[in-house]
């Protein structure tokens, strides 16, 4: 007898490839909440950085700040970097044509191009990208002291931003990718600020035992100032200095690599800052490969997604100021979005209220502009979400809808009281007692027993059958 073999009625792709389910974190990331939450961040903490740099302002590093040929006082290309708003330019426009401004500004964050390899290329040169790379600066060793600080300021308002709206973005994509639930705003914002240490904490205990280690070597390094002994002794002691490297190299490489993963694990798991610091090292060391494979299929669907979100608002902003042009004229479009924003002075016919409504419109049409770097972080801490779900799958054989939720607790009170004539208190949701009905007077007559109602049939004989 042969055997009949069970025929292939489908697949299941995602088990195959499980790279597959990253195909879920676009749409999570366009989700307008989740949008308008990393837009908000991203303006909160630009608005912090400008006060930073304020600070900073007379610092003679040049990439800091610097001295114009005027005489005014302007920011280096490291300060512009962090504190310039997400719709302006990074770079200063050393031509006065304010057309030519404005261009530059719209497609500040839309740098489109014809070649696949230049949108590429426009993609790892975006704001959020070089504003990422650009805090590695502080542990270069021709960074000046003013640099250093500004730069450590920057991470650590930073840090504190988003601790919290990373916390919550992560917290929404945990549950709407492990349960298919789509989570209440009041709890997200909840859940954030009630974990807002952990996700605080979780990246700076790794900064914190660097700087540890770094003032330990450093105290012993002063033995090399003693003359004649101090590079002798240093030299025969140096393989434990490397030691201390080694430990360094390994917090920094986890840091660097594995941070994203220290806000998902608080989101997905509950728990606190040393689970997430565990969990986020053993993840990057123990699956190198498989992490780096999401890695790079996220950042080509970040990529795509990015193209079409940038397409998506420029053609907003083109359309709604074409629309206008018909009623308005051409000119007087241009005059509205590509000068009165930019002018120094006030053209003739033009009152400076019409100036600042030109201002306020540019200030919109910005905020449009700015979506896809919004889609940036809000598209990271998504696949950052995901990554961390595959990956402990991976380790730790937990299946994807495994997610902490909260249970709601029932919460009793007092009820509302009320005062009675006696002046006692009593809950006023109790029906007040139904008042007694007054007493009856006594009277001498007897009540009659022999008196019936007419038609009263009960005397009546029953007749037998």
């Amino acid at each position: 007898m042969t055997e009949e073999r069970p025929a292939v009625r489908a697949i299941a792709w995602r088990e195959v490839f499980p790279w597959l389910r990253l195909l879920q974190v676009f749409r999570m990331a366009i989700r307008p909440r989740v949008l308008i939450l990393a837009i908000v961040a991203a303006l909160f903490c630009t608005t912090g950085w400008r006060m930073i740099g304020a600070m900073f302002d007379g610092s003679s590093d040049p990439k800091i700040a610097y001295e114009t040929a005027d005489g005014a006082r302007a920011y280096g290309p490291i300060a512009r970097l962090y504190t310039r708003w997400l719709w302006e330019p990074l770079d200063d426009t050393p031509s006065g044509d304010a057309r030519v401004r404005s261009v530059q500004i719209q497609r500040a964050n839309t740098e489109l191009s014809a070649t696949g390899p230049a949108i590429f290329s426009s993609f790892l040169s975006a704001r959020p990208v070089k504003q990422l790379v650009g805090f590695g600066d502080i542990f270069s060793s021709e960074a000046t002291t003013s640099r250093t600080a500004f730069l450590s300021l920057c991470l650590l308002w930073a840090t504190v931003v988003w601790a919290f709206a990373g916390g919550v973005i992560t917290r929404i994509a945990a549950v709407g990718f492990a349960r298919g639930e789509q989570i209440s705003w009041n709890r997200a914002t909840q859940f954030g600020w009630r974990k807002w240490t952990s996700y605080f904490a979780s990246p700076m205990l790794p900064i914190l035992g660097v700087v540890l280690i770094a003032l330990f070597m450093a105290l012993f390094g002063l033995i090399m100032r003693i003359p004649y002994v101090g590079i002798p002794l240093i030299a025969i002691t140096w393989p434990l200095f490397l030691v201390g490297g080694l430990l360094m190299s390994i917090l920094l490489l986890g840091l660097v690599v594995g941070w994203p993963l220290m806000w998902c694990t608080v989101s997905c798991e509950g728990t606190d800052s040393f689970d997430a610091l565990g969990r986020s090292y053993g993840y990057t060391f123990g699956k190198p490969l498989q992490y780096f494979g999401y890695a790079v299929v996220a950042l080509l669907l970040g990529w795509l997604g990015w193209q079409i979100v940038s397409i998506f608002s420029e053609l907003l902003v083109s359309t709604t100021q074409w629309a206008v042009s018909w009623g308005s004229g051409s000119d007087r479009m241009k005059l509205v979005s590509a000068v009165l924003p930019f002018a120094t002075e006030t053209p003739e016919g033009v009152t400076g209220f019409d100036a600042w409504s030109a201002e306020l419109i540019h200030f919109f049409n910005g905020c449009i502009l700015s979506i896809p770097t919004a889609f940036l972080y809000s598209f990271f801490w998504c696949a950052a979400t995901m990554i961390y779900l595959l990956l402990r799958r991976d380790e730790d054989q937990t299946e994807i809808d495994e997610v902490y939720l909260e249970e709601e607790q029932e919460t009793y009170g007092m009820p509302p009281l009320r005062t009675d004539a006696a002046g006692v208190s009593e809950p006023a949701d109790v029906p007040p007692p139904a008042p007694k009905p007054p007493a009856q007077e006594p009277t001498s007559e007897k009540p009659s027993t022999d008196d019936k109602p007419k038609g009263d049939d009960d005397d009546k004989p029953v007749p037998l059958e």
